[in-house]
């Protein structure tokens, strides 16, 4: 009785996480960060439909007329596609930040060497 209600949301989970699926076979990083994030993705504009599901347990016909919509892969797709883009831009703005950082620390170093040239000399530049 149990799977009967299950099977539905199972195949629903499985046919509108293909995008995960495809790039959890092809994603040559060993720890998988990209398949990991578009997954999460993918999983969240799923679960518009599964809760939808949930909420009105309905037949399976129903199920596959809900795979069947635009609207469900669309959501699909556009999970992965801000997984995707959370595994492209949020590393490179680490890395910005680190660099403008950096920059600013290396003008205030810059800075302080030109005031202690000024108070003792140039014997100080080394």
């Amino acid at each position: 009785l149990g799977l009967g209600f299950f099977y539905s949301p199972l195949m629903m989970l499985v046919v509108l996480m293909s995008p995960a699926w495809f790039l959890l076979l092809f994603d040559s990083g060993e720890d998988k960060a990209l398949s990991v994030c578009v997954g999460a993705g993918t999983l969240g504009g799923t679960m518009f439909f599964l809760s939808h599901y949930f909420l009105n347990p309905l037949p399976i016909e129903t199920a596959l007329g809900l795979v069947q919509q635009t609207p469900s892969w669309l959501y699909s797709l556009m999970g992965a596609a801000m997984g995707a883009t959370m595994y492209y831009i949020i590393p490179l703005m680490g890395i910005e930040s680190v660099f403008l950082r950096n920059q600013a620390h290396k003008k205030s170093l810059e800075d302080m060497q030109k005031r202690l040239i000024e108070d003792w000399g140039d014997e100080v530049r080394g």
